[in-house]
């Protein structure tokens, strides 16, 4: 962070990709007016804190390290979980795979198996053949015309 808000952690509300900014909620705030010209029609002014962005290339906001709570710099490492792991060989990026569901690495032939068999049946159907359902009636048949 900058100015007065540096050295805080925030939770990022919205990203813009194009312009290459974050609002941080509650941090780098600017004292607005909320609504203009009521001053004229003899209402009190509103006064509000505004977010304004924070630029991510000129290094006014960075990301925190989860293991140390410190800023740090990121960069994107196909194939680690931690930056400080050694990195496989090219060959293992073949055979090897990280696993969606947890931390391991799996093989690509495990993760490339047809688990799904399709059957001519509906939702239905399915539910009541898994839960033992006997008395189960078919649907009536539909017409399309």
């Amino acid at each position: 962070m900058v100015g007065k808000d540096k050295g805080k952690q925030g939770t990022v509300m919205s990203i813009s990709r194009d312009t290459n900014e974050v609002l941080v909620e509650g941090m780098h705030c600017k004292l607005e007016v909320e609504v203009e010209g009521v001053k004229k029609l003899g209402i009190d002014e509103t006064l509000r804190w505004k977010e304004q962005p924070l630029r991510v290339d000129k290094e006014q906001v960075k990301l925190v390290d989860p293991n140390d709570n410190e800023p740090c710099e990121a960069k994107y490492v196909m194939g680690f979980l931690y930056v400080h792991q050694i990195p496989p060989s090219i060959s293992s990026f073949s055979r090897w795979t990280l696993n969606t569901a947890g931390d391991e690495y799996i093989r690509i032939s495990e993760r490339s198996e047809r688990t799904y068999v399709p059957k001519l049946a509906s939702f239905e159907e399915e539910i009541a053949a898994e839960m033992g359902i006997k008395d189960f009636k078919p649907p009536k048949p539909t017409y399309w015309y």
